[in-house]
């Protein structure tokens, strides 16, 4: 073979690892306030402008370190984890389209297999029109670790799933606070499970604390311990079951104070809602079982000076 034909081929070759090298997903990337988003994100001095820049540059199965800095949205399509322990790092007023047709600072559209794990971030919606703070749209499992969701007047958590067999949801030490249509709605789309745990999560100021609703036909069984819900507009913990699945709603250990309407109410036949070691305080009323839901509660709950203590059949049930 002519010596100029081998040496344009491996030139070829060359220039073709290069551009793969180029395009090759890292395990770990940075984004920073002060980054710039034709980096290469692999070091804290190379790092991205901004986590969506960050997020395309990382392999599926990744870590993202937001380190300090103010943060535009971000779609989120594969296993990821972004961690934000680094220092202040905020996402504000800003959102793309969800599975509720609203607008989310950090929209997760992920596959059915896919781990999403964010850590450390806060999400600020103030003047940011109707937009959401966090919407769960597909993928296996979200957890999110001391984050804050705050003045988004569209909502603050939204879990609203409608592909997969089902969807694993864990929030721990977290803060979803005055976001006007609510704080939390876990609302699965029809045929979509979800499990959602919620440990140390607190939910002030909006239209209500933690919603549970299988309007759409979902499935959901959600677990509140160690949590408050205090000073909505409305309810702190609600249930609603009006679809065809059930709705399970367990809150132990936790606080629902100065509630509009409710500290805690189930409402629909398909509404299964338990109380225990729970203190139901200064709501319109404590604790309320409205059409044809099912309420228990144990005699280890303090229900007590609000206007009206409980509301409906409440079952008493004891503990085993």
């Amino acid at each position: 073979m002519p010596k100029k034909i081998i040496t344009a081929m491996l030139a070829f070759a060359a220039l073709t690892c290069l551009a793969a090298a180029a395009h090759a997903q890292a395990p770990v990337t940075f984004a920073a306030g002060n980054g710039d988003d034709s980096h290469d994100c692999l070091t804290p001095n190379t790092a991205c402008r901004n986590i969506f820049a960050a997020h395309d540059k990382t392999a599926a199965g990744g870590v993202i370190h937001a380190l300090a800095g103010s943060y535009g949205g971000i779609i989120i399509t594969k296993a990821i984890e972004i961690i934000a322990d680094q220092g202040n790092s905020t996402i504000a007023n800003t959102g793309f389209s969800d599975n509720n047709n609203q607008s989310a600072a950090i929209n997760i559209k992920a596959g059915a297999g896919d781990i999403v794990r964010i850590r450390g971030i806060t999400v600020d919606q103030m003047n940011g029109g109707s937009l959401v703070g966090i919407s769960l749209n597909s993928g296996a499992a979200l957890e999110l670790e001391n984050i804050a969701i705050v003045n988004a007047p569209g909502g603050g958590l939204h879990v609203i799933p409608n592909v997969g067999a089902a969807a694993s949801i864990v929030v721990k030490d977290s803060f979803f606070g005055y976001n006007l249509a609510g704080n939390v709605l876990i609302a699965p789309k029809a045929g979509v499970v979800v499990n959602a745990v919620f440990d140390r999560v607190t939910t002030p100021s909006g239209a209500f604390g933690i919603k549970a609703d299988n309007s759409d036909s979902g499935k959901i069984r959600a677990d509140v311990r160690d949590s408050v819900a205090n000073d909505n507009a409305n309810n702190g913990y609600i249930a609603v079951g009006n679809g065809a699945n059930p709705v399970h709603f367990m809150i132990e250990r936790s606080t629902a104070s100065g509630n509009g309407a409710y500290g805690a109410v189930a409402s629909g036949a398909q509404a299964f809602m338990i109380a225990t070691y729970s203190t139901l305080i200064g709501n319109a009323t404590g604790l309320a079982q409205l059409a044809g839901s099912t309420v228990a509660s144990t005699g280890t709950n303090t229900i007590n000076f609000n206007t009206a203590n409980k509301s409906g059949t409440i079952t008493p049930i004891g503990l085993q």
